[in-house]
């Protein structure tokens, strides 16, 4: 999504508010076009690495006119597509006269236009010959030129009456460098049809988005490097550790101290919680637990809670903590010298509040607390700690206590110094092409091939390396999901296949999403529907992975939403989804590989209201799993089928004012009375229609219901994720940072 931050965002709630599409700022969309061949360069990697020569220079590229400018874009399609028409004239003549001294009269554009034509006369006793003088551009509408797509409302290109700047006058602005528009689309030339007739000469042309190298282009050699063929994916291989002696560990050393509740004078630090204090969680009992006072919300920049321990000056370099419920974010800091050790502050914040926890300190080192509440943390160096305190955030609701709200709970808390007599020593594995820890590589590496490498990019990433032209990176947004190959892919699994199909396997396996954003990137990722909120397209991170959240766009019926329904069928409603690995030998016991989502018995999904007793299993059988290896990734897939199909039950259809900063996988927010609609959705394609002749500028977009809150009202329960699903390191962190609102405390 555009930044909400940005004028033309703020631009747009305005207009849509007012209704006003009019004078300076009606609709506009400027298109240029650009020969766009394709470069290669090698690393010292498995290259020749390919890119796009017009990677840096978009300025030089030349607009013409247009009439109308179509897009369409979904998600689960291999590329989108545009459909513009341009007048086959220059810009504000349409008359025949003199067109054949004019080098910009009709047919201006079209293919082969001053070339020498025959010398004859026709039967008719007509001349051949039109007599027409070369320009620069005819021919230029031809396939895959590179074509991109401004658009919005208003333009800096506009003179004080409205009128726009043609190129050469000397007010001209180029599309590129027009503050008021944002690129909407990188396209190639697919097709253009030139439509004949003095009156309204036309040119059509149609084109798809930079999916199209990934269509057109097989991975196969010599676009696949003859050293990576057949392409096979393995698993790095481990490096061999020799081992020392078994480690020493020291005494606990940590003792209560203090806890948050002492900046509430009145109660103290040894005040209690429903009859849980801060020393029952140094006692060492499991059965006894600190449990903190509360706060209105689990995520705020003031939510949150900490205890303390005192060490005594020891020395400790390993912490234990048992919570009870696990999710929580925690800071661990240490006093040692007669400060907070570490450079790193805890983003605390007590504004808007009537005291302050004090709980913004440095703090050496930040941990996820994993579901089973038991974590066990190794410590940079060994430290002579005065006292360590532990800060927790994204909060958990207890019903203990006069408040049902967000707090914390420790069984126990340790720290102490463990030794080893005998370091082990680790012997590096020899690394070969192919071998990777996370699926995101081979895309990468898919990618580079096909001809999306960024040849000077700000840092370089280590599957491409560093060429002759600079640091090589790939043009897009790559999400690591903690998800590698487990043994290697079968020699024929890639064969044959162009680079779309290859990267839609790989993406399908894994439940991620891939498609070509508006500047011509590739983007891969969970898709948007674990979390409300959208990611912000950021030019100022140079494609580096960089994204935030940010409330998403709201659609309604009074305001800019022209039309909307809903549909709700059961075509995909299935009761059980079961995802089978490796067919099982009938000779040999236990032979199976499967994973299974059980859909009618509660959990992340519940169909059993609407399946009305119905049994309607679902069955992925092992010729369409190669890749699953294993009982968890069966059981990951399964589930990350069930989703889809939950997606696919309640369906929306908006049309809307156009919005240029609208993009697949954001999120709207629909208010419509007739359907009962006010809750958020995802959306998963986009049609729009611009049309500058009639001053028209609307978007059809599909969406799927997601809810109005992803911790009360969402469209699966995130809490009954499976550890498969929740511990992907990339879709782990959003559950952990999603939905963050403000609060304050209770006591």
């Amino acid at each position: 999504m555009l930044d909400p931050n940005t004028a033309q965002f703020q631009l747009w709630n305005e207009l849509t508010a007012q209704g006003d599409f009019i004078g300076q700022y009606r609709p506009v969309g400027r298109v240029t076009f650009q020969d766009a061949s394709i470069g290669s360069t090698t690393s010292g990697r498995p290259g020749p690495w390919r890119y796009l020569l017009t990677e840096l220079n978009p300025t030089q590229a030349i607009e013409l006119q247009v009439k109308t400018i179509d897009i369409d874009r979904a998600l689960g399609s291999d590329s989108d597509s545009c459909k513009i028409d341009l007048p086959n004239v220059r810009q504000g003549q349409y008359q025949w006269e003199g067109d054949d001294e004019d080098p910009f009269g009709v047919g201006a554009f079209s293919l082969d236009r001053g070339a020498s034509p025959l010398s004859e006369t026709s039967v008719f006793g007509e001349p051949t010959s039109w007599g027409y003088t070369p320009n620069p551009h005819s021919g230029l509408l031809t396939p895959n030129i590179l074509v991109r797509t401004y658009q919005g409302y208003g333009s800096a290109n506009f003179d004080a009456n409205g009128d726009a700047y043609a190129p050469g006058d000397p007010g001209y602005i180029h599309p590129h460098d027009d503050d008021l528009l944002v690129l909407t689309g990188v396209w190639l030339i697919d097709r253009t049809t030139t439509t004949g007739g003095v009156n309204q000469p036309t040119i059509t042309v149609e084109m798809r988005d930079m999916g199209k190298l990934l269509i057109e282009q097989p991975c196969y050699p010599p676009a696949l490097p003859m050293e990576r063929f057949p392409l096979i994916y393995s698993p790095v291989p481990t490096d061999t550790v020799v081992p020392g002696s078994e480690a020493k560990k020291g005494k606990n050393v940590a003792k209560f101290d203090t806890a948050a509740m002492s900046m509430h004078g009145e109660y103290g630090a040894s005040a209690s919680v429903s009859g849980h204090r801060g020393s029952d969680a140094f006692d060492g009992k499991s059965s006894t637990y600190w449990l903190s006072h509360t706060y209105e919300s689990p995520r705020s920049s003031y939510s949150y809670e900490w205890i303390q321990a005192k060490c005594g000056g020891d020395k400790i370099n390993e912490i234990y903590v048992h919570t009870r419920k696990g999710g929580y974010v925690c800071y661990i800091s240490i006093y040692e010298g007669g400060n907070w050790a570490g450079s790193k502050n805890i983003p605390y914040s007590a504004a808007g509040h009537d005291h302050s926890h004090s709980a913004g300190i440095d703090y050496v080192k930040r941990v996820t607390i994993p579901s089973s509440g038991k974590i066990t943390v190794r410590l940079s160096r060994v430290y002579n700690a005065s006292k360590v305190r532990f800060t927790f955030t994204n909060l958990k609701v207890f019903e203990e206590g006069p408040y049902f709200d967000y707090k914390v709970a420790v069984y126990e808390i340790r720290a102490y110094h463990t030794t080893e007599a005998i370091q082990s020593r680790i012997i590096p594995a020899t690394v070969e092409p192919g071998d990777i820890s996370d699926w995101s590589q081979a895309i990468k590496e898919l990618l580079g091939w096909a001809g999306f490498t960024w040849t000077h990019a700000l840092t370089a990433d280590p599957l491409l390396g560093v060429s002759a032209l600079g640091n090589l990176n790939i043009w897009g947004d790559f999400e690591v999901l903690g998800a590698g190959p487990i043994e290697s892919t079968p020699g024929d699994y890639f064969l044959n296949k162009s680079f779309a199909e290859c990267i839609r396997q790989i993406a399908d396996f894994l439940g991620a999403i891939f498609f070509i954003d508006h500047t011509g990137g590739a983007q891969f990722r969970m898709p948007n529907v674990f979390g409300a909120g959208n990611f912000i397209d950021d030019p100022l991170s140079s494609r580096l992975d960089v994204r935030t959240l940010a409330h998403p766009i709201e659609l309604h019926e009074m305001v800019n939403l022209i039309g909307y329904s809903v549909v709700v069928d059961d075509v995909s409603l299935r009761s059980e989804v079961l995802v089978v690995g490796k067919e099982p030998d009938i000779n040999a016991p236990n032979q199976l590989i499967a994973g299974g989502a059980n859909l009618v018995s509660g959990g992340i999904i519940d169909f059993k209201a609407m399946l009305k007793g119905q049994l309607r299993p679902m069955a992925m059988p092992a010729d369409a799993t190669k890749l699953l290896v294993s009982d968890a990734e069966c059981q990951r897939m399964a589930e990350l089928v069930a989703v889809r199909l939950l997606f696919t039950l309640r369906k929306g259809s908006a049309s809307m004012y156009g919005h240029p900063g609208l993009h697949l996988d954001d999120q709207v927010r629909i208010f419509e009375r007739v359907t009962n609609e006010v809750n958020i959705h995802y959306v998963s394609g986009i049609n729009s229609r611009m049309d500058l002749e009639s001053g028209e500028y609307t978007m059809d977009l599909t969406t799927h219901w997601l809810g109005r809150d992803p911790d009360s009202d969402w469209f699966m329960d995130r809490i009954a994720l499976t550890p498969m699903i929740e511990q992907l390191p990339g879709l782990y962190q959003r559950l952990s940072e999603s939905g963050a609102v403000s609060g304050g405390d209770v006591v």
